[in-house]
């Protein structure tokens, strides 16, 4: 009987113990593939482009093949819904964090951390439109592997393309599309900018078949240089759009080599022909090697003269220096910041030096203006700390000493000092000749 009894406590032990491990959760959590709603697990898809954007599943797959802490080399779009947010946009920093998914339900999970607004753009308008859960997203931007386990957008370097359908694109309209279309494409109907990417969008990434006339202000002006012949400069639907298309390497109206010197200025209105492509899937512009042309400039040809140089025109060398206004026009195509690979020359007369920015043995070099007569004006160029005849530093005060008027040619390298400053690089230019003369 003693031997049931104890049979039977250690039977109800044992039933209390398995009881209660059911109710212990496991320690690692369960591990589950991701599945849609019917169960199926998401296959990777989209090409990273506006036109096939990745779904979340082929976004991992893509950065999964980049090496730790290496940041796509082009920006790509993925597409997805929002399902947990860390941040939301806000104004104070202008960017959201928040997790995207196949599903609502969080299928595959890409973090998209610290992504701009509309366009690239910060948010700045607290009533404008914000992200919540369960909103389709388009995003825009470079990606990385973060310390190889955690794919993500790079911090400030993606932004929101759509937001459920809206958002413009480039355009950092908070509520609306793209802008209004207009126009057939043809010479006398030609697309507007806004028409114009979306034929690019249409397209994808290689170029059409088909030519159209496309009809714009330019946003960023250019020059033509270094002997290629062609030009590159950017269109939109106003002078200060956001939303651009690249007339990219285009030739005169007749298909001919534009002279050096030629160019085309921020706000003129111009129309280009030509064949169009989406290109890497994310700058809508013109196919490149002179295929397309410009038909006019503030309606007229490249080959009637005007402002600009014939054929032959100044490009900068030692026999054809730039005049100040075209020294300004040239840097402002190049990128901010970024030294031209070789030197160019520049002929001026000097408007004025003071006498703290005057050659001095302390420093050897000198600060100074100059335009084409010497006078004050809106197109002077800016000759920033410039080296002495011969290229060498200023070490003796008997050598002669620049003045107001003087004629000289500079040579050096030149540089769009933050993208709004065209100058000389900081001691990589000098004097060549000073009234003609060359030597010390």
């Amino acid at each position: 009987m003693k031997r049931i009894a104890n049979y039977l406590i250690v039977m109800a032990l044992a039933v209390l113990t398995f009881t209660s491990c059911e109710d212990i959760p496991s320690p690692f959590g369960q591990i589950v593939a991701p599945k849609a709603d019917d169960g199926v697990v998401i296959e990777p898809s989209g090409k990273g482009t506006l036109a096939a954007p990745y779904n979340v599943a082929g976004a991992l797959e893509f950065i999964a093949g980049l090496g730790a802490d290496v940041q796509s080399p082009t920006d790509v779009y993925i597409k997805g819904y929002v399902t947990t947010i860390t941040e939301a946009f806000g104004t104070q920093y202008g960017n959201a964090t928040f997790e995207i998914s196949d599903t609502k339900e969080g299928a595959n999970k890409f973090l998209c951390y610290r992504v701009k607004y509309f366009g690239g753009q910060g948010y700045s308008d607290p009533s404008a439109t914000n992200i919540k859960e369960g909103d389709e997203v388009i995003i825009c931007g470079k990606v990385v592997n973060y310390k190889g386990n955690t794919p993500e957008t790079v911090s400030n370097a993606a932004y929101v393309y759509s937001i459920n359908g809206k958002g413009g694109g480039t355009t950092p309209d908070p509520g609306g599309d793209t802008g209004d279309t207009k126009g057939k494409g043809t010479q006398d109907d030609p697309f507007n900018i806004a028409a114009a990417i979306k034929k690019c969008q249409e397209v994808g990434e290689t170029a059409s078949t088909e030519k159209y006339y496309i009809k714009g202000i330019v946003v960023k002006g250019g020059t033509v240089s270094g002997g290629y012949g062609n030009l590159t400069f950017t269109l939109g639907d106003t002078k200060d759009a956001t939303d651009v298309f690249t007339a990219f390497q285009v030739a005169g109206t007749d298909g001919e080599k534009l002279a050096d010197g030629y160019k085309v200025p921020a706000g003129a209105e111009v129309v280009v022909y030509g064949p169009v492509l989406n290109y890497k899937g994310n700058t809508p512009e013109t196919a490149g090697k002179s295929a397309a042309q410009i038909v006019t400039v503030n309606g007229k040809k490249t080959n009637e003269g005007g402002d600009n140089p014939p054929a032959g025109g100044n490009d900068g060398s030692l026999e054809k220096p730039f005049t100040p206004a075209e020294a300004n026009a040239f840097i402002a195509t190049l990128a901010a910041d970024t030294n031209t690979d070789k030197d160019y020359y520049i002929k001026g007369k000097i408007i004025e030096i003071t006498d703290k920015n005057q050659f001095s043995t302390q420093y050897g070099n000198c600060t100074f203006y100059i335009s084409d007569d010497g006078t004050d004006k809106d197109d002077k160029f800016y000759v920033f700390r410039t080296l002495y005849l011969e290229n060498v530093k200023y070490s003796d005060d008997s050598w002669t000493k620049p003045a107001a008027k003087d004629e000289v040619i500079i040579c050096g390298k030149l540089v769009n000092y933050k993208g709004n400053t065209p100058e000389t690089v900081a001691n990589q230019s000098y004097i060549y000749s000073l009234n003609g003369k060359t030597k010390k």
